[in-house]
């Protein structure tokens, strides 16, 4: 993905469970780059890939913290997970990197794609509707255990049931 705002400019390209960033500074002092810590990978899958539930935990000891000083740079983050907005529990924050100057006043936010969109903390029932958990049964086929996971997960993102 091409990045050009005001402080870089360059490419960010997404590896899996990496991403490289290698880029310009248009800034002439120092850049902070930060990210939230990788997903936590468990041994069952309900566990894995969860958000982080607030931004202290999300940013405790990261290893995707950068300061940059060099005019060009070529630097490696893993891939950020989600987390929850203090001010408004419900409020997933997508994988982002932050981006600003030496003071952190000014800065910018490039939004990547979420990896786990149906991993969640909190019920995605906002409404606490019935149809909520019963709509699937009459728009599913009948299959195969795995099938009808991955059609679920298709549906609920289709239908903003997220």
């Amino acid at each position: 993905m091409k990045v050009n705002n005001k402080y870089i400019s360059g490419d960010i390209t997404i590896n899996n469970k990496n991403l490289n960033i290698k880029c310009k500074k248009l800034y002439n002092k120092n850049l902070n780059i930060i990210a939230a810590n990788p997903p936590d990978i468990l041994g069952n899958y309900s566990g894995s890939g969860l958000p982080f539930p607030n931004t202290t935990i999300a940013f405790e000891k990261t290893k995707n913290k950068f300061t940059i000083n060099s005019q060009t740079f070529d630097i490696n983050l893993s891939y950020p997970n989600s987390y929850y907005c203090i001010l408004n529990g419900k409020k997933k924050i997508l994988p982002t990197i932050y981006i600003a100057d030496e003071n952190n006043d000014n800065i910018i936010t490039i939004v990547l794609e979420d990896n786990c969109p149906t991993k969640s903390l909190i019920s995605r029932n906002y409404d606490n509707l019935p149809h909520y958990y019963n709509d699937k049964n009459h728009v599913l086929p009948i299959s195969t255990g795995f099938k009808t996971m991955i059609n679920y997960a298709n549906y609920k993102v289709l239908n903003n049931k997220v």
